[in-house]
């Protein structure tokens, strides 16, 4: 299931965020000097900024929702690559640049250390009662000697 998430998340990113990244960014570039002189543009290009930032946030939806979620190693790479790709893009580098510096100067974080933060949140979570109860039931403190499991 989750590689059917992940297929169906590519092609929106491929088919629509990237469009309209695209066009967004070309209109920002066109706009973005007359917003200092005209006030009133400056709802036009923040929407439009929204446009451009929309690959990004269909890769953090890819990354974090479903179809980051328990994938493979090699849908795990192939996840990666496409955020390293997207930083190189939105940073205007080429293909050799040093991506841990990318991610730096963006503060973004690899999938990697994304899905251990996220692990870590929801075991801090569980163990201290704020999750459902068939989440926290899952897991028993071993200083309890009344447990058996």
């Amino acid at each position: 299931m989750n590689v059917l998430w992940a297929i169906i998340w590519f092609l929106v990113l491929w088919f629509l965020a990237w469009p309209v990244g695209f066009f967004c960014a070309g209109w920002y570039v066109c706009l973005s000097p007359i917003e200092a002189c005209v006030d009133a543009i400056k709802a036009v290009t923040e929407l439009l900024m929204k446009g451009v930032m929309l690959p990004l946030e269909v890769a953090k939806h890819m990354v974090e929702g479903k179809a980051g979620c328990d994938c493979g190693s090699g849908l795990s790479e192939k996840l990666q690559k496409l955020q390293n790709h997207a930083a190189r893009i939105l940073m205007c580098t080429n293909y050799d640049s040093d991506i841990d510096e990318l991610f730096r100067v963006l503060s973004w974080r690899k999938l990697k250390y994304q899905r251990f933060e996220s692990a870590a949140v929801m075991m801090y979570k569980s163990l201290h009662g704020m999750t459902p109860e068939y989440l926290s039931s899952r897991f028993v403190f071993r200083n309890d000697i009344t447990s058996y499991r």
